[in-house]
């Protein structure tokens, strides 16, 4: 509100009813001193005497106040002055008998009561333009405020899409002046090869995305400092003025931001490469190792079968000791780049923990028995069990810490797996692995499921590679569970996992009575067939061609025929109708998965079983071809035992 208005509001009485009291009380005292001695007004001068209240009243509170000031100062006046005269009050109305005076009177505080209520009428309605002149003042200064301290471009465009407005972030952005955008077209700010159809996209975005969807921005080129071109994110919101349609856009320059995921993106998609490019390395090394250690591995188990001297038994056992130690290391760092890369496929099914800790120990037993470890049978009830994991890679964890628990236990130590109620909550099973060994100090745990780190006990004698704790952890994690670890220097380790009990199994208490211990499982027994049986070996591996010959010439009665390609295999196939064929997969002209398909698509030999011997032991590769119809896979290096049970088994059907 202005001065001028501050200070009419105010000697007007405005609003405030104080002021209005104090001048109407001021009025009344003025007029009645006008009746004390030494004043005597005649009876001609009260009339005049009356008219001070009545525009006073009649100021203040307007048309009925004037008029009611008047009607009530004429005999107010004539008691005054009856008051301060010799004369009645009746002869005073007899000497004013000319009215026109008191007509006089009530028309002069009707006139200026009138006057008053029209002067505060557009007292009113100018405050309120000045207020809504601040107001709207106030708006444009906050509103211009906000526009040019933002970091984003900000411009207003009109319904044919030509600036009416421009911050000074516009301004950085486009390298132009205020004066150089406000009525020009938009489109000016857009790179004129892409100019169409932005202006099609513009167009498309106002007419409805702004507003169904005010929140969406859209993605243009732009033209910036120095006529480069650069990524734009604009977002619109609309609003209209004298029926013409505003738009105020939000931009923002994203260059860097789009160049950044450029290279992010590209970083990615690199990292991706090397990781499968890695995943490819250690699955091809995975092969070629197991190639020459199946030479090694089968041809010594073959002379362990032959009657040997001590000396030679010693040699061959530290071969096979030997290559088992490499085997098992070549599979467990491809296990680490499976599970890294997340290509660790399981097969998860309800499993009963005792039964694979008892198959686990069985593994184990005879290098507990030489070391003089005891195995405590403390599986109770709570071991009778399912829990939902993958049991191949169930029973690997367990190998890997009960095996763990002999190797690093004292002489005379006790081995003890024990289960419980899982900490993390009841629909979980915890077991734990206790041994009597060294134990360790608190500060090395954090660094004992970490690959290759083996505390020191690598110049301990024990043999080990340090990485079957991390494939454990990763193995478990995959299955939705948790591993750990509590150990004290001189006082021993327990190795604990939780997994989630299967669905179906019984959340009150876990059962309390034995469990049945499975059966050991019983040996293959020996085949009574004397028929000459006819196998066809399809490998290009000589070393293996005669490992497998070996093998076969401790079977009487079996023909092996050899191809050392995919084609002539078939062609053999064909010719001899073998009861059994032997199939590498890494063949020199076609892989063996396309010579299991023809296998399986030819009529004549497509009843014929195949088993597939490779040194690839990818989880897909072995569940695509035994769902393509292998009737079995053995990795190399072979198992000669488990070799002979699967051949003996077929050849007997």
């Amino acid at each position: 509100m202005t001065f001028g208005g501050k200070a009419l509001s105010y000697f007007s009485g405005g609003q405030n009813n104080w002021v209005k009291l104090g001048l109407s009380l001021a009025a009344m005292a003025a007029y009645i001193i006008a009746f004390i001695p030494p004043f005597t007004p005649d009876a001609t001068t009260v009339p005049q005497l009356a008219a001070t209240p009545i525009v006073v009243f009649a100021w203040l509170f307007g048309f009925w106040g004037g008029t009611l000031a008047a009607v009530v100062m004429i005999p107010f006046n004539t008691f005054l002055f009856t008051l301060v005269s010799d004369q009645t009050f009746s002869q005073v109305l007899a000497t004013q008998d000319d009215i026109l005076s008191s007509v006089l009177l009530l028309v002069l505080g009707a006139v200026l009561g009138g006057l008053r209520d029209i002067a505060d009428q557009m007292r009113r309605e100018f405050l309120a333009r000045t207020e809504v002149e601040e107001a709207r003042r106030e708006s444009e200064e906050r509103y211009r405020f906000v526009a040019e301290s933002a970091s984003d471009g900000i411009i207003t465009i009109d319904q044919n899409r030509n600036m009416l407005f421009a911050n000074r972030a516009a301004e950085k952005i486009f390298g132009l002046t205020i004066t150089d955008m406000v009525g020009r077209p938009f489109r000016m700010l857009i790179p004129e090869r892409v100019r169409e159809d932005h202006d099609a996209a513009l167009q498309q975005y106002l007419d409805t995305v702004v507003t169904s969807n005010p929140e969406y921005a859209l993605q243009i080129a732009g033209v910036g400092k120095g006529q480069r071109e650069i990524a734009l994110e604009i977002s619109f919101g609309e609003y209209v003025k004298n029926n013409q349609h505003i738009f105020t856009g939000v931009l923002r320059d994203v260059t860097e931001r789009k160049q950044l995921e450029h290279v992010l993106k590209r970083a990615k998609e690199d990292a991706e490469r090397a990781n499968r490019a890695k995943s490819e390395f250690l699955s091809r090394m995975s092969h070629e190792l197991r190639t020459p250690l199946n030479a090694i591995l089968g041809f010594a188990q073959l002379l362990e079968m032959d009657e040997l001297d001590e000396e030679q038994k010693e040699s061959v056992d530290q071969i096979l000791k030997a290559g088992r130690h490499l085997l098992a290391l070549v599979d467990e760092v491809l296990d680490i780049a499976r599970i890294e890369a997340g290509r660790m496929t399981l097969s998860l099914e309800p499993i009963q923990i005792g039964e694979i800790v008892e198959e686990a120990w069985d593994l184990v037993r005879h290098g507990a028995e030489k070391a003089g470890v005891e195995f405590s049978n403390s599986l109770n009830g709570r071991c009778a069990v399912n829990v939902t994991a993958d049991r191949q890679r169930l029973k690997q964890v367990l190998l890997n810490l009960l095996s763990n628990a002999v190797k690093y236990n004292t002489e005379n130590g006790r081995v003890t797996v024990r289960c419980s109620r899982g900490v993390a909550g009841p629909n979980r099973l915890r077991v734990a692995v206790e041994d009597t060994g060294r134990g360790m100090p608190e500060e090395a745990l954090s660094r004992l499921f970490t690959p290759f780190e083996r505390l020191g006990a690598e110049h301990s004698g024990i043999e080990g590679t340090g990485i079957g704790l991390a494939v454990s952890r990763g193995l478990i994690e995959a299955m939705d569970g948790e591993i750990g670890v509590e150990s004290e220097a001189g006082r021993g380790s327990t190795f604990w996992f939780e997994l989630p009990l299967d669905p179906s199994q019984p959340t009150g208490e876990l059962a309390d009575e034995a469990p049945a211990r499975s059966a050991p499982p019983q040996a293959p027994e020996e085949s009574e067939a004397n028929r000459e049986a006819t196998i066809l070996y399809i490998e290009d591996n000589p070393s293996n061609f005669k490992l497998v010959e070996r093998v076969l010439g401790r079977r009487p009665g079996v023909r092996l025929l050899t191809a050392m390609q995919g084609g002539l295999g078939l062609e053999l196939a064909r010719e001899h109708k073998p009861d059994l064929i032997l199939l590498d997969l890494h063949l020199p002209d076609i892989h063996g998965s396309e010579v299991m398909r023809r296998i399986r698509e030819d009529g004549v030999i497509s009843r014929t079983p195949v088993v597939i011997i490779s040194a690839d032991v990818t989880t897909n590769q072995v569940r695509q071809l035994l769902e393509a119809g292998a009737q079995a896979y053995l990795p190399k290096p072979l198992d000669i035992q488990e070799f002979l049970r699967v051949v003996e088994e077929i050849l007997a059907a």
